[in-house]
C-alpha cells in the first residue's frame, strides 16, 4: 500500500553544511505490515516518516499510496490517510482543551464541520468507554484540561485519538522515547494492541533495539540514508540485540556506544 521508489533527499544544497541523505532509497510497504525502523542518529528514520508525511519534499523518486504518486499532496491532504504520533507528548493533544474536546476533534477527523455541537452528551460515554482500555484511569478525567495530563496518560490519549478513525497508516516516530521505562512498556503494549485490533498499517522508528526485536512484523536498519538490514518473520524473531549492535559498530567504523543505541 506504500511505495518509497529511487528517493532522492538532499538537505542545504550547495552549502558547506550539505548533507546527502537518500541517494535512490526503496521501500516497499505492504498493507497490514507492522514496521520497526532502527538506525544511528542521523540515517534518516524521522526524514523518512517526514517524506512519507509529506512534512518534507523529495528531490527525486516517488511516494506512492496504491500504486497512485502524491509527491504533489500537501501533506494536510495527506494526513486523512496518514495518523502520526510524536516523541513530544505534547505534539499529539491541545493543552488547552478538555480530554473529552481533544477526543471529539479525533472523532470528527476528516469530516465536514457545521453549525452543531462539537461534543454532546451521547459522546461522552463512548469517550468513557474508549479510555477505559488504556487503565490509566484517564476516564475518569473527562473535563480535565489536556495539559495538566502525565507525560504518559497525555500520550495515551494521542495514541488513541490516532486510530479513532483508522488510518490507512501509523507513523510512529519515537514515540516512547520522552517517557520513563515503566510508562514506555505501558504505552508499547497500548500501541501493539491498537494496532492488532485495528489490523493498522505502522512504521514504528525507535532507538531500542529490544522495542525492535520484539515489536513487528519486519525490522528496518537505516544508516546514513541506506538500508542495512531488512528482516521478517522467522528471520527476525532469531534476531539478537548483540546482532544488531554488531551491524552498527560495522557500519561506523566500531564507535557505538549503548547511549545511541537504547536512548
Amino acid at each position: 500500500m506504500l511505495d518509497l521508489l529511487n528517493i532522492h533527499k538532499t538537505y542545504d544544497k550547495g552549502l558547506p553544511t550539505e548533507n546527502q541523505l537518500f541517494q535512490g532509497l526503496d521501500l516497499h510497504v505492504e498493507k497490514g505490515d507492522f514496521i520497526s525502523v532502527v538506525g544511528s542518529n542521523g540515517s534518516g528514520k524521522t526524514s523518512l516518516l517526514n517524506i512519507i508525511s509529506g512534512n518534507i519534499p523529495v528531490d527525486g523518486g516517488m511516494v506512492c499510496f496504491d500504486g497512485a504518486n502524491v509527491n504533489a499532496v500537501p501533506e494536510y491532504r495527506r494526513a486523512s490517510r496518514i495518523a502520526r504520533v510524536f516523541q513530544d507528548p505534547k505534539m499529539g493533544t491541545c493543552a488547552s482543551m478538555t480530554v473529552a474536546e481533544n477526543m471529539a476533534l479525533a472523532a470528527n477527523k476528516g469530516r465536514p464541520y457545521g453549525l452543531k455541537r462539537g461534543l454532546r452528551k451521547a459522546d461522552r460515554s463512548t469517550f468513557r468507554e474508549v479510555l477505559e482500555s488504556l487503565g490509566m484511569g484517564v476516564e475518569d478525567k473527562l473535563d480535565v484540561l489536556c495539559g495538566q495530563l502525565s507525560g504518559g496518560q497525555r500520550q495515551a490519549l494521542a495514541l488513541l485519538m490516532s486510530t479513532m478513525i483508522k488510518p490507512d497508516l501509523l507513523l510512529l516516530d519515537e514515540h516512547t522515547a520522552a517517557l520513563d521505562p515503566r510508562t514506555s512498556q505501558t504505552i508499547m503494549d497500548i500501541t501493539c494492541d491498537v494496532i492488532k485490533e485495528h489490523n493498522i498499517t505502522a512504521l514504528m522508528v525507535t532507538h531500542n533495539l529490544e522495542y525492535a526485536i520484539r515489536y513487528g512484523k519486519r525490522l528496518v536498519m537505516l544508516h546514513k540514508g541506506r538500508i542495512l538490514l531488512d528482516v521478517a518473520g522467522e528471520q527476525k524473531s532469531h534476531l539478537t540485540i548483540p546482532e544488531l549492535v554488531g551491524l552498527f559498530k560495522d557500519a561506523q567504523g566500531g564507535v557505538l556506544t549503548d547511549t545511541m543505541v537504547f536512548g
